[in-house]
């Protein structure tokens, strides 16, 4: 998928994402979390596995990186969200019941968008599920369960 700079993707709640490749980062989009350096990362979601999971992307990486299976997986073709985003507190698993679905697990399951520390000064981009017990987090090419996280909430929540 190459990436389409006038091409986004609206959803009924009023997000929208936009498709993109190789680190690209489209024009406008805001960033959600920043390297322990500052650089900025931002939120996408990525086709694999059967599913649709969110992760996090940066031109320095040259594509997304989603948690699987332990590590912190490159995915070449991904969406990007372009909007601020509404972000709530939680932890130990929760969702709370303003949580945007982001994307899914090959069951169908619903997976919603997290960022939370790891290791450091930073914030860091991921997915959550209440079978986690937390948030499933990629840095530094391993998956990290964060048990206090913040959660992406449905834009029209205030």
């Amino acid at each position: 998928m190459a990436f389409e700079p006038n091409r986004s993707v609206p959803h009924a709640d009023g997000y929208r994402w936009v498709p993109a490749s190789n680190g690209q980062i489209p024009a406008g989009a805001i960033p959600h979390g920043y390297e322990e350096d500052g650089t900025p990362l931002w939120l996408c979601r990525a086709h694999m596995h059967g599913g649709l999971h969110p992760g996090k992307v940066r031109p320095g990486l040259g594509m997304a990186g989603i948690a699987w299976g332990g590590e912190e997986l490159g995915v070449r073709d991904y969406e990007v969200l372009m909007d601020r985003g509404v972000w709530g507190i939680a932890d130990g698993g929760d969702v709370p019941d303003e949580a945007y679905q982001v994307g899914w697990e090959s069951s169908g399951e619903p997976l919603y968008a997290a960022r939370a520390a790891v290791e450091g000064s930073n914030l860091q981009l991921g997915k959550l599920r209440p079978a986690f017990q937390g948030a499933n987090i990629g840095y530094g090419d391993d998956e990290h369960v964060i048990h206090a996280y913040e959660v992406l909430l449905s834009p029209s929540y205030k």
